[in-house]
């Protein structure tokens, strides 16, 4: 038995070219500081009065050791009165998990730690343990840690700690355990567990509040010896009822928006790497997204399986294709306008646009109208496809520079130019004419309490009526390029480059004007009463009840977010990557 375990251990250790590699039995006598790569086979120990630091970034690897043969890892931190504090940060959170290849659930055991005061875990990843944070007669705090794939996410009795903005999802056991504790829970997330909050004798003095605990096979639960009633305060539990008649909670209809922590993992549903920058937006069309790439393929993502599929279109693409119940339509930086059957992608249409200086990058989406596919090239080409036979009926070239997609009204397609003009046309006679107004046009128009706005680049914000007469000019600060203005909450809002806020209300006052330290990039989403805004920085930036906060970092986004059945906002970004994300 010795000699394999020592073979093992040697093993262990000439391959992983650790940072800090402890063997079964050690114990940390004085101050410890882990940074980097920590490599743990079996168990240690963290004796009385000695604190273990753990700096950000850090990944403690557990080796699945089995000494005594029982069926359980050996591998275990163990903090017998000493102090152990575990501070990541949002870009470097620290990492508790198992080195093995075929990771599973209790590949190492816990840590275990017992009459300790000052414990914190901030920013901390735990995964693959049996029991992950077993805590008892103990003082501190955990905040925006993640507890995954583990047996049970914790086990804690006898302790008053702080418990707040922690996500505990896909734990086979029971996620947020704890009995005889004062507890304070607020703001966590618990998800996709067999137990979500599960108390075994009694809750205590514990408060719990604003947590959304829900798709859990059960949401809230006691042990069959608990004693008292479990009193929630505000909970959110999604579609499930609580049966259980010594369980009470103020039951919350909508779930609390800012309770996950402040890690992106937390909000990752998929990821999906490229080989090129995601740099315009895409289309979502019944359960599948479309979005395109600079390596000249569509991303086709099934939203409901998670899987992904993708077609080669040719040159670069930043504008969005379009769809119609049989056919893909794109338009590409080469000046192909082609058309996909949209399940078998073959090509069943194709044209071209004539190139120009101007033909490079910020492409206008084309769109769809009545039975007319219409796009307009960077460089003033303007075509109208009929789409039942694919005939050309419309090809004119016009003097001026368009990045801004078309808008429909009223028979009418609108087309805001670079140049400051507008160009309206006739889909009746196909008659074009044009208005000349002062600025630079890159987004498109919005309906706003019966008018039509336009944003020009120095802030000018023009109000047409139905007919797209000018009819007021609005002047804000700021300086804009493809974000358009948004309707939310019965008010139109505005974003700058420079971190503006503007809200302008149905009497045309800017009635708040708010500087933020935000680049935003484009026109916001909207997912119910919350606004999700992509930045410059990477930072998808969330708006709600009055307050900003943000997740990131992503990578630069240069385009609108999709949303999927008010859950999951999907967007891409320039460092190759499209991202599917869940706010609770």
């Amino acid at each position: 038995m010795i000699v394999s375990f020592l073979s093992k251990l040697l093993f262990f250790v000439k391959n992983c070219n650790a940072d800090i590699i402890y063997k079964h039995g050690e114990v940390l006598k004085k101050h410890t500081i882990w940074n980097g790569k920590v490599y743990i086979n079996g168990t240690i120990t963290v004796e009385k009065d000695v604190l273990l630091e753990i700096k950000p970034g850090t990944i403690i690897y557990f080796k699945k050791i089995d000494i005594d043969n029982d069926g359980i890892s050996e591998s275990t931190i163990k903090v017998l009165g000493g102090t152990i504090k575990a501070i990541g940060t949002r870009d470097k959170p620290i990492i508790f998990t198992s080195i093995e290849a075929n990771k599973q659930w209790g590949d190492w055991r816990e840590i275990l730690i017992n009459h300790s005061k000052d414990i914190v875990f901030s920013y901390t990843i735990f995964e693959y343990g049996e029991y992950a944070l077993h805590i008892h007669f103990s003082e501190g705090v955990i905040r925006n840690c993640i507890f995954r794939n583990n047996a049970d996410g914790t086990r804690i009795g006898n302790s008053r700690l702080l418990v707040e903005k922690n996500l505990f999802e896909n734990n086979i056991g029971k996620a947020l355990n704890f009995t005889s504790s004062e507890l304070k829970i607020k703001n966590n997330t618990i998800r996709k567990n067999r137990d979500g909050l599960f108390v075994f004798e009694r809750a205590d003095k514990t408060t719990v509040y604003n947590n959304n605990i829900y798709d859990n096979v059960f949401n809230v639960k006691v042990g069959d010896f608990f004693k008292g009633n479990l009193v929630l305060g505000e909970t959110y539990i999604g579609d499930s009822t609580l049966e259980n008649k010594i369980i009470e909670a103020k039951l919350s209809k909508k779930p609390f928006l800012n309770a996950l922590p402040d890690l992106k993992e937390a909000y990752i549903h998929f990821e999906i790497d490229t080989n090129g920058f995601v740099d315009g937006s895409g289309t979502i069309y019944g359960s599948c997204a479309y979005l395109p790439s600079f390596d000249g393929k569509i991303y086709e993502i099934d939203l409901e399986k998670g899987n992904f599929n993708t077609f080669l279109v040719g040159d670069f693409i930043d504008a969005s294709p379009v769809i119609s119940e049989n056919n893909i339509y794109i338009v590409a930086w080469d000046g192909s306008i082609l058309g996909f059957d949209r399940i078998n992608k073959n090509i069943v249409f194709k044209d071209n646009f004539s190139k120009t200086p101007k033909d490079d990058h910020r492409m206008a989406s084309p769109i769809l109208v009545k039975k007319y596919l219409i796009a307009i090239s960077q460089g003033g080409n303007l075509k109208v496809f009929d789409i039942a036979n694919a005939n050309k009926v419309f090809d004119v070239k016009i003097n001026g520079e368009f990045r801004a997609t078309p808008y429909y009204v009223n028979d009418m397609v609108i087309f805001p130019s670079v140049d400051g003009r507008i160009y309206k046309l006739n889909l009746n006679d196909f008659s074009l004419n044009a208005s000349e107004l002062n600025g630079s046009f890159y987004s498109s128009v919005v309906f706003y309490k019966n008018y039509y706005y336009l944003l020009s680049s120095d802030g000018s914000l023009y109000k047409f009526d139905e007919t797209f007469n000018k009819f007021k000019h609005i002047k804000l600060s700021g300086k804009y390029r493809y974000q358009a203005p948004v309707v939310f909450q019965d008010k139109l809002y505005i974003f700058s480059l420079d971190g503006f806020v503007h809200i302008v209300d149905e009497n045309d006052r800017v009635i708040v004007k708010e500087k933020t330290n935000f680049i935003f990039t484009a026109t916001p989403a909207i997912v119910n009463d919350i606004m999700i805004i992509s930045t410059f920085e990477g930072e998808v930036v969330i708006y709600g009840n009055d307050v900003f906060y943000s997740i990131g970092n992503f990578g630069e986004i240069q385009f609108s977010p999709l949303v999927y059945k008010n859950k999951t906002i999907l967007f891409g970004t320039r460092n190759n990557k499209i991202y599917g994300i869940k706010l609770w």
